[in-house]
């Protein structure tokens, strides 16, 4: 089984990544309001541009927050 390593030595296994994109997908669901979720999204955008940098983390998270929500204009795909 293959396994994520965090900071400071910690190990994630490849079933708890999944358990954690699973959460993640959910915890966006939460949020309902379109302004709440533009406003969101550009903070995030912002500080995955803040290095000067898109790491594929950075991107893919974008990305997944644009499609929960069903906003193509923030996916991140053209910016990338």
């Amino acid at each position: 089984m293959g396994q994520l390593v965090l900071g400071h030595g910690q190990v994630q296994t490849h079933v708890g990544a999944v358990e954690c994109v699973a959460r993640g997908q959910q915890l966006l669901g939460e949020v309902q309001n379109p302004a709440l979720q533009e406003t969101v999204w550009q903070l995030c955008e912002a500080a995955a541009l803040s290095d000067g940098h898109l790491a594929d983390g950075e991107v893919e998270l974008l990305d997944r927050m644009a499609f929960a929500w069903r906003h193509p204009s923030m996916a991140m795909a053209s910016a990338a």
